[in-house]
């Protein structure tokens, strides 16, 4: 982000070198960035650069306009029918704030292209003569409740900064702007190496968590596993004795003549003999197909 100093250097160079310029062309490669295209009787032309991403907010020129999209953005749109064919007539400072004020003029009138440089409200806005507010490149609600389109564009209520340090002050003018591109291309890098990052590290919490439920599962189904031959071994014991077992009965109590062993079955109450019987030959079924399942996943 443009520190007050730097961009009072920026705005002087583009006052110096852009005005009088005619506007070429407007393309809104994203909804972050505006590239106004100057051109200039026997010179290259000057693309300037509107940014208003938080960390690297700038006014700047660069060595080639972007690609426009198949579509323009609304912003866009209300841009080149303004200021198309216009003339920029000079650039200023706003209220000796990060706010920078392009004004141009052609048929259509008078208007001015203010960047206001305000950190995660940092937005690029379209005044008329009157300074009212036709449009902005972000929304209103996300940079200044306090403004509206229609009504008058005002300068915030807080205290502007300080001048801040011009980074590229031992940069020749002829320089500076190539200098200033430099400085935000680390800038966006740094912070796309973080995003990414940040990305990354979410992806792998959810995996792990995901990882860690299927595991939970399958040990769960392993266990299932132990759980079918004793369900089982109670069901044939049942039906060996389920003409014997009385309605209402909680338990019935069956010798195992394989082992020796009296093994105790618990029963539904509610239920009659033979439905407790079938019932506890659907658990084993159900308790089959989980260890199954675990050994298929394994």
């Amino acid at each position: 982000m443009m520190s007050l100093a730097e961009l009072r250097r920026a705005v002087a160079i583009v006052d110096r070198e852009g005005a009088g310029s005619r506007v070429e062309k407007i393309v809104q490669p994203d909804d972050r960035r505006v590239v106004v295209s100057l051109y200039r009787a026997g010179r290259s032309d000057l693309h300037l650069l509107f940014c208003c991403e938080p960390q690297s907010a700038r006014l700047s020129v660069i060595g080639a306009r972007p690609a426009a999209p198949p579509t323009p953005p609304g912003f866009a749109q209300l841009l080149r029918a303004r200021l198309g064919g216009a003339r920029l007539t000079g650039a200023r400072i706003i209220d000796g704030d990060r706010q920078a004020a392009l004004r141009v003029e052609g048929e259509a009138g008078a208007f001015d292209l203010l960047l206001a440089i305000l950190g995660p409200r940092t937005n690029l806005h379209l005044l008329d003569a009157e300074g009212r507010i036709l449009g902005a490149l972000r929304p209103l609600t996300e940079t200044r409740r306090d403004l509206a389109l229609g009504a008058p564009w005002k300068s915030p209520a807080s205290k502007p900064p300080s001048e801040g340090e011009d980074r590229l002050a031992a940069e020749p003018d002829t320089r500076f702007f190539a200098a200033v591109e430099a400085l935000a291309a680390q800038r966006e890098g740094a912070q796309e190496t973080d995003t990414l990052q940040r990305r990354i590290d979410r992806a792998l919490r959810r995996a792990l968590a995901a990882t860690e439920k299927k595991v939970s599962l399958l040990r769960g189904d392993a266990a299932a596993g132990d759980v079918v031959a004793k369900l089982r071994q109670q069901g044939e014991l049942l039906k060996s004795a389920v003409g014997s077992v009385k309605r209402g009965a909680s338990e019935v109590r069956v010798r195992d003549f394989a082992s020796g062993e009296e093994v105790a079955i618990p029963l539904n109450p509610a239920l009659s003999p033979r439905a407790n019987l079938d019932a506890l030959f659907a658990r084993a079924r159900k308790a089959e197909r989980r260890a199954e399942r675990a050994l298929r996943e394994s």
